[in-house]
């Protein structure tokens, strides 16, 4: 077993996750722990959020009497779950009933306050540093090679762990797998189980595995073609003094968790330095000046000229942040400044703001984030000129995000718009993957992506659901140039 990092998440994490979606107990205010009050907590997965509804006799609680801090609280909780934190609470509403009789009426309150994060199995502050931070992502075990065909039992021999490990600007990261068994009267059953480990000398906090998670879990949508997500995080201390030895941090939404047909990933840990590959995957994300957009939110895609527009927008975004492609003022446009002598300095930086937008255009910056697969590659993936397709994606972009009558009907026919689509897409994810390192397991990093120099298709693990996705975008390959030709 690798130092440092320990077998973690056990198959009962869920079932104790669970105890708490719905339960009563006593709470109080991180900063007032002298008062306390009855509540209820419950996940509500549909709206994203946990639910905490406290009541009490009286006006408002405490300080939040005239409206006053109405969000970013910390409340404890000692439940019939066990214990429990919500950080960044924000109150939502609050109702008040009259007691009936003759006497003097009392009035009785409810407040109502929702957090994205419940923390449970203990009491615990925002910036907590945590020996281990310990997430079981979906389709962690298949990416980890050898994938899908090996047998389960046979994959870690009497071990039964095993890790790769990396470092992320000081942050350990760790993807590991190992088996877990469940044994009836007549048969016992092994259940593959994988995930990663995040550690930091000195302790890690969540904030600094929030982004790292998020980068993961895109390169997993990438590699499987499906959205996903964890929603439980296993919190490790070693001082039981400070803070509980387990916490479990819990997303309101709930995890996101795919059922492939095949979980055959697009590369595995096998055909990439996982040292060297996922450091850099994750630094893609969290040196972006506007994060990777992967792929919109499964619940909420939005409509397929709204996606055209957001794909290629962050396929612009990549370009301009990885690709040099913003040559000197060429001849033609120093001779338009000298022509303009008497100009301010303002409006001679505004000039020269505009003459530098047609010096670099769109359709440059998407030929080139094409390249990145290799010439031919990118010739086999979208035809013998990508020229046309980068014109035509373009011209689809342009016209949908400034409202423009659609040029040759681009931006009103479905056909082009998942050609669009689909194309942007697969050249984003494929580039990112180079730029962090992919060479198609040649250790060469001028490698082509998809083919050889016969032309002849080179993938992996052709039986993935991105390699079928590549053949769908093979088949608009001839149509770009009829569909450029009607811009004309």
């Amino acid at each position: 077993m690798p130092e440092g990092h320990a077998k973690v998440c056990s198959v009962t994490d869920r079932d104790y996750v669970e105890r708490y979606e719905d339960c009563v107990g006593e709470w109080w205010n991180a900063d007032n722990p002298a008062q306390r009050w009855p509540g209820t907590l419950r996940r509500d997965s549909a709206a994203g959020w946990w639910e905490l509804t406290l009541f009490h006799e009286g006006e408002s609680i405490g300080q939040w009497t005239h409206g006053a801090a109405l969000s970013g609280e910390t409340f404890f909780g000692t439940t019939s779950a066990g214990p429990a934190t919500l950080l960044a609470a924000t109150k939502s509403s609050e109702s008040s009933r009259q007691s009936p009789g003759p006497l003097k009426a009392v009035k009785y309150t409810s407040e109502v306050w929702h957090a994205f994060d419940a923390l449970l199995g203990g009491h615990v502050a925002q910036d907590s540093r945590w020996d281990s931070i310990d997430v079981r992502v979906p389709l962690a075990w298949e990416w980890f090679s050898p994938t899908v065909l090996e047998p389960v039992r046979t994959a870690l021999d009497d071990q039964r762990y095993e890790s790769l490990e990396c470092d992320s600007d000081g942050v350990s990261v760790a993807l590991w797998r190992s088996t877990a068994s469940t044994t009836g009267r007549k048969s016992t059953s092994v259940e593959g189980i994988a995930g990663y480990s995040f550690r930091k000398e000195g302790g890690v906090t969540t904030d600094e595995v929030a982004q790292r998670l998020l980068a993961i879990e895109s390169l997993h949508h990438v590699l499987f073609k499906e959205p996903m997500s964890a929603d439980i995080w296993r919190l490790s201390s070693p001082d039981g003094d400070r803070v509980p030895q387990q916490v479990f941090k819990v997303d309101g939404r709930g995890a996101i968790i795919p059922s492939p047909s095949l979980a055959d990933p697009y590369i595995s840990t096998d055909n990439v330095d996982f040292a060297d590959f996922l450091p850099r995957w994750i630094h893609l994300h969290l040196a972006a000046k506007r994060w990777p957009s992967v792929a919109p939110p499964p619940s909420g895609g939005g409509w397929i000229q709204t996606q055209v527009v957001e794909s290629v927008n962050a396929v612009e975004a990549l370009a301009r942040e990885h690709l040099q492609l913003d040559p000197p003022p060429s001849k033609l446009e120093l001779e338009i400044l000298s022509l303009a002598p008497n100009l301010g300095p303002k409006a001679r930086r505004h000039l020269q703001y505009l003459l530098g937008i047609h010096r670099t255009t769109l359709e440059k910056r998407l030929i080139a984030t094409a390249n990145l697969l290799g010439e031919a590659s990118a010739v086999w993936l979208l035809g013998d000129s990508i020229g046309h397709w980068a014109t035509v994606v373009a011209r689809a972009r342009n016209d949908l995000a400034h409202g423009l009558a659609p040029r040759g009907g681009l931006g009103d026919n479905p056909t082009v718009l998942i050609a669009v689509l689909e194309s942007v897409r697969v050249v984003q994810w494929l580039a990112m993957l180079r730029l962090a390192g992919f060479d198609n397991g040649r250790g060469d990093r001028d490698a082509e992506l998809l083919v050889d120099s016969d032309g002849h298709k080179v993938i992996a693990h052709r039986n993935s659901a991105l390699a079928h996705r590549l053949d769908d975008v093979r088949r608009f390959r001839d149509d770009w140039q009829a569909w450029e030709d009607l811009t004309h």
